[in-house]
């Protein structure tokens, strides 16, 4: 506290005596706020009144005296709900396959992700899993797992991205479809704040450094869809008669006889 600003403060107000400046009390307000991404969630006021005595050319301040008043306090909840959509795409482009085909066994499937609508202005997707399940069970191979720097394909899939969708182009396993007429895709992505948003104006590397790494976080959240496919059945169909079948069988014993036994006549 520098005591030569006393005088001049609009905080102070000031002994009617003889003291003057020397002697008066010192009122201000204390707010203790909880900000979240740039949004004020709750926050307490609370009055100060400090009396000082400077007529002894000392500063001491003893039995500090709070005033309370009537404090008003206000509480905010702030819920915020970020999500992504999944779809059926192409295996060449990021637009949606409206026609929803049933996929043919040996086929590929391609699977999209991308922040809904609601979302799409203010997070990113920064990482996600995604899992073929049927009836309950999980197939192997995982087409996409949480990595280091992103998600990771798997040895039957590819993952790649455009602007801010994600497209996982999968081979189906032959257990999909020796399972039944449809499979489950299950995932949970990980979001994270744009980044324009997410900085504040300020000269301090540091705090930007921290904004970017531990703020900028902006939940998680789980998608689904159903797939449907169907497995290939091959007939073949023999068009040959029985009694040529027959016929045919007893030619070529004959042919094998008769060749046995003009091979032992001439050895």
């Amino acid at each position: 506290m520098d005591r030569k600003a006393i005088s001049l403060s609009s905080l102070v107000t000031k002994s009617t005596g003889s003291e003057g400046a020397a002697k008066g009390v010192i009122s201000f307000c204390i707010k203790a706020e909880t900000i979240y991404s740039e949004t004020s969630v709750t926050f307490l006021n609370t009055n100060v009144d400090l009396s000082y005595d400077l007529t002894q050319n000392v500063f001491e301040v003893t039995d500090n005296t709070i005033v309370e008043n009537n404090i008003e306090e206000t509480s905010t909840t702030v819920s915020t709900n970020y999500g992504v959509r999944a779809f059926r795409c192409t295996k060449s482009t990021y637009d949606e396959d409206t026609t929803n085909a049933v996929i043919q066994q040996g086929s590929l499937v391609a699977i999209c992700l991308k922040p809904k609508a609601n979302s799409s202005a203010a997070v990113n997707i920064n990482n996600f899993d995604m899992k073929f399940e049927q009836d309950g069970v999980f197939v192997l191979p995982h087409p996409a797992s949480i990595g280091t720097e992103g998600p990771e394909k798997s040895s039957m899939s590819e993952i790649t991205k455009e602007n801010q969708t994600y497209r996982v182009v999968s081979r189906l396993v032959t257990q999909l479809f020796d399972g039944g007429a449809s499979f489950n895709v299950r995932g949970n992505a990980y979001l994270v704040f744009k980044e324009e948003r997410n900085l504040l104006a300020s000269s301090s590397k540091a705090l930007r450094s921290v904004q970017r790494s531990a703020e900028n976080v902006a939940g998680e959240s789980s998608f689904g869809m159903n797939v449907q496919i169907e497995k290939n059945f091959e007939v073949y169909e023999n068009k040959t008669s029985n009694s040529v079948s027959f016929l045919s069988v007893i030619g070529a014993t004959l042919a094998l006889v008769i060749g046995f036994t003009l091979y032992k006549k001439l050895g």
